[in-house]
């Protein structure tokens, strides 16, 4: 509800060559990830049995609650005072996103195929996506799987005045840009194309000399 796409439908995760992967299907929303967001918000607000949810922000849970071989709650401190807290309830479900805000996590899950990880890598992730529920899952015997399966960016450049180290800003090159490794020498063949395929731009850069890029744009 309340959520709009853009007229072009991209394909910047297509498998390339393989069988299945002849037609675009990524929509990209009106807004990115912060509209999709706000959309689910108003959903929630405007329910009509909007008094039985309580939402609570900025609680960190560092803690999975097991009780009678279940979990039955968590624990943890709010972001902002440090208070500790609890919770619990009859289900509950860890949600915890991925852990593309810690680059030591980053790099230990990194996707084997595509060798050694960049001895330089920006993160544009958000602080909070840092794996800690993951680490409470695995700590009480909890099944991980996939780690390896990121979502990173090709296009990306060293975000500029940030305090914060080796913060990154994400963008969105034209796919007339022309892609070239440390060398100056273009990759390819075949070209690498912007909103394309983003697995293969990042596999076939962790492949060049220095594993990192720059582009020839038009002005």
């Amino acid at each position: 509800r309340k959520v709009r796409f853009l007229p072009v439908v991209n394909w910047p995760e297509r498998g390339m060559y393989r069988r299945g992967n002849s037609l675009p299907r990524w929509h990209i929303a009106w807004g990115t990830g912060f509209g999709i967001i706000e959309a689910v918000l108003m959903g929630l607000e405007r329910h009509p049995r909007r008094k039985n949810l309580t939402i609570h922000y900025h609680h960190r849970v560092e803690e999975l609650i097991r009780s009678n071989g279940a979990v039955s709650g968590c624990a943890g401190r709010l972001e902002d005072s440090g208070e500790p807290f609890t919770a619990s309830g009859t289900v509950v479900v860890a949600a915890g996103g991925i852990c593309g805000g810690d680059l030591r996590k980053v790099r230990q899950h990194w996707f084997r195929e595509w060798g050694d990880p960049p001895p330089v890598i920006l993160n544009g992730s958000h602080i909070f996506a840092d794996g800690l529920l993951h680490d409470q899952v695995e700590a009480i015997g909890g099944n991980l799987t996939h780690l390896d399966k990121h979502w990173h960016y090709a296009a990306g450049i060293h975000y500029p005045n940030s305090p914060r180290p080796n913060h990154g800003l994400s963008l969105v090159p034209p796919r007339s840009a022309l892609w070239m490794n440390a060398h100056g020498q273009r990759i390819g063949p075949p070209p690498l194309v912007g909103y394309t395929d983003t697995r293969y731009l990042v596999e076939q850069i962790c492949r060049q000399p220095g594993q990192f890029s720059w582009q020839i744009l038009n002005w």
